[in-house]
């Protein structure tokens, strides 16, 4: 007799909606544009185009765009582990054949992000919808479950960035699929697992943990233990190219770019522990997981049903050994991330380094859910579609939120959007007639529309997922409104001024100058020493032509935090302009003292306009001095050319 799956033919509509869901998915994740600088994919994409362009490891042609960076023996490199930066280098070299390898180039950063981490991210919900179907046996369950996972929590808009987070979890998920398959990995496969699995680890450095795990469970599940050896050559070749990149980046086989940070304060935090890592903290457990606004939990609130889950699945025969696996790199991820030094990830909407082990820990829900009622149902759903609606607003504004705000959604987020600020989409990039601003229409319309196609394969199993829907949406979207409301309250008081700055930036960095304006302006009437806000505003007013103001914002900047090095250089420059040579002097001195940030000509011109000065005063011993320290930074550069001039002129 045939099998109640066959009756209905589940086999069939299960793979063609993981096919679906691979295309929902790949739109969605490769939609937006990346334009928006950040740090952190900078330095990676800087290691890819010098590779290319300068055939070199160092990031000295771009490393100003970046403040995640290594220093040693007078060059930069990405402090990042390389893993995803190499693995660019195929695309990269396709994409120098008709386009500039820039990393500051809009489309060479889309095209990166598209393959190396969208299109793997899309992979995965294709992966993921498989073997969640093999546990609960459920279209509507498998299809929620993973439609969960893509939009409804941190990797929706870390699956539109060039971080390693996604990739490497793609590959951990992946090996763990082939590990649950009912035939055991061929050889062919073993040989390839072992390569992906130490090369996730050069993707990103927390996945060891996750490779030991799937070791265990690998030695726990193939019955000839021998045929583990096949792991090994393919180990060999993952972990000589992160060994051979350490050893000519930074003179050590295990020497890794955290411990060169060029930035002190993040120097002195991987100075502690093991390259930063130390020991989980109750307080950093707290801020990952619970903390209003930002947590985990707080995010995606559905994730709450992995903790029934891992339990329910124990009590299955046939999945216990791989769930107590998923379990393991869940509480082992979280707290890597409790030990770390920045357990929040900086600049970020949540808890990001967490990424890596959410396909494992949306899995764990599956087994609280396949045998669920309706309220249990509901309850997931309307938890599941409020989160995807945060999501959909993080990632279509900006997810390098602040770590100052505490409340991403409504002090950040709703905000850009109120202002018309969205990331800009590839679609109305090219077909320039459609308004930028309709991006998001687009976007929504064909996403919905694709999930109608998936409904009419879901339509025997409707009634069960529709009534979730119609029980759970609209409480769970205004309670978590109103959560991300009230922490907002909660936290009001703390650093508002600071909070306006924030946004004025991201509005400076989306070419929105007037509303940044109006937000460094706010800052300033909550606190009028604000030295960043007064600092931008010189900024502004000097690139505005208006110089006696640029002077009096940066005057207080410099009052108000002497360590901005760049405030006193500009000031130091305009004094120079206005003949006012002594103040001028004293602000390029100080520049040149406190300066940590790499910029080298800065540096250079600073000590050139020293010597010009001393010049105007007779002073021509010290000019040479201040000459030869400019030369010694960058020679090359027209202001040290002009000053080098005057000197030789006056000898």
């Amino acid at each position: 007799m045939k099998t109640y799956l066959q009756q209905h033919n589940y086999e069939s509509k299960a793979r063609t909606l993981s096919l679906l869901l691979f295309i929902i998915t790949f739109f969605a994740f490769s939609y937006f544009l990346t334009p928006i600088p950040a740090d952190n994919v900078n330095t990676r994409l800087d290691l890819t185009a010098s590779m290319i362009t300068e055939h070199s490891l160092n990031i000295d042609k771009w490393h100003l765009n970046t403040i995640d960076k290594a220093y040693v023996d007078g060059h930069y490199y990405t402090d990042k582990a390389p893993g995803l930066s190499l693995a660019a280098l195929p695309v990269a070299w396709a994409y120098s054949s008709f386009g500039q390898v820039d990393p500051d180039n809009i489309l060479f950063r889309h095209i990166c992000t598209m393959f190396l981490v969208s299109l793997p991210a899309a992979v995965l919900a294709s992966i993921f919808f498989l073997i969640v179907f093999s546990v609960c046996k459920s279209l509507s369950v498998s299809f929620a479950c993973t439609l969960a996972l893509a939009f409804a929590t941190l990797w929706y808009p870390y699956s539109t960035l060039f971080y390693g987070h996604v990739p490497a979890a793609v590959i951990s998920f992946i090996l763990f699929y082939i590990l649950c398959r009912e035939h055991p990995p061929s050889a062919s496969v073993m040989l390839i697992s072992g390569f992906t699995a130490a090369y996730m680890v050069v993707i990103d450095y927390p996945t060891a943990a996750h490779a030991v795990v799937l070791l265990l469970l690998a030695s726990s599940i193939i019955e000839k233990r021998s045929s583990l050896l096949l792991l090994v050559p393919g180990v060999l070749v993952a972990a000589s190219v992160f060994f051979m990149y350490n050893h000519a980046a930074f003179g050590g086989w295990l020497t890794i770019g955290y411990l060169h940070e060029s930035y002190t304060p993040f120097a002195e935090a991987h100075a502690r522990g093991l390259g930063g890592i130390t020991y989980p903290h109750l307080s950093a457990l707290y801020d990952i997981l619970l903390k209003p606004g930002r947590g985990l939990f707080f995010l995606s609130p559905f994730l709450l049903f992995s903790v029934p889950g891992f339990f329910a699945g124990l009590r299955d025969a046939h999945w216990r050994k791989p769930v107590i696996a998923a379990g393991a790199i869940v509480i082992i991820h979280i707290l890597i991330n409790a030990s770390l030094p920045i357990p929040g990830g900086g600049m970020s909407a949540g808890p990001r380094h967490l990424v890596g082990m959410l396909p494992f820990m949306v899995f764990l829900c599956v087994f609280s859910l396949r045998n669920a009622g309706r309220f249990t149902g509901g309850l997931f759903m309307g938890a599941f579609a409020a989160s995807s609606a945060l999501f959909l607003l993080i990632t279509a504004t900006n997810p390098h939120v602040p770590q100052i705000i505490d409340a991403p959604v409504t002090e950040y987020c709703l905000k850009l959007f109120a202002n018309g600020v969205l990331r800009a989409a590839w679609l109305p990039a090219i077909i320039n007639t459609i308004p930028a601003a309709y991006s998001l229409y687009i976007y929504l319309f064909t996403v919905f529309s694709l999930f109608l196609v998936c409904a009419y394969y879901l339509r025997e199993e409707n009634n069960r997922i529709s009534f979730a829907f119609a029980v759970g949406t609209v409480t769970a979207m205004a309670g978590i409104l109103l959560m991300n409301y009230f922490a907002a309250l909660a936290f009001a008081s703390k650093s508002p001024a600071h909070k306006h700055y924030s946004l004025g930036i991201t509005y400076m960095n989306l070419d929105r100058p007037l509303l940044a304006l109006n937000e460094y302006s706010e800052a300033l009437t909550i606190d009028p020493s604000h030295a960043p806000a007064n600092f931008n505003l010189g900024k502004m007013a000097n690139m505005a032509g208006r110089k006696d103001i640029a002077i009096e914002y940066f005057r207080k900047a410099v009052e108000s935090d002497p360590t901005i090095a760049e405030a006193h250089y500009n000031l130091a420059v305009l004094l120079y302009n206005k003949a006012e040579y002594e103040e001028a002097f004293t602000h390029f001195a100080v520049f040149t003292q406190i300066e940590k940030m790499g910029k080298t000509t800065l540096v250079a011109r600073a000590f050139a306009f020293m010597a010009m000065i001393e010049l105007r005063y007779g002073n021509t011993e010290d000019a040479a001095t201040y000459i030869g320290r400019a030369a010694a930074f960058d020679p090359g550069d027209d202001i040290v050319e002009q000053a080098r001039k005057k000197i030789s002129g006056a000898n």
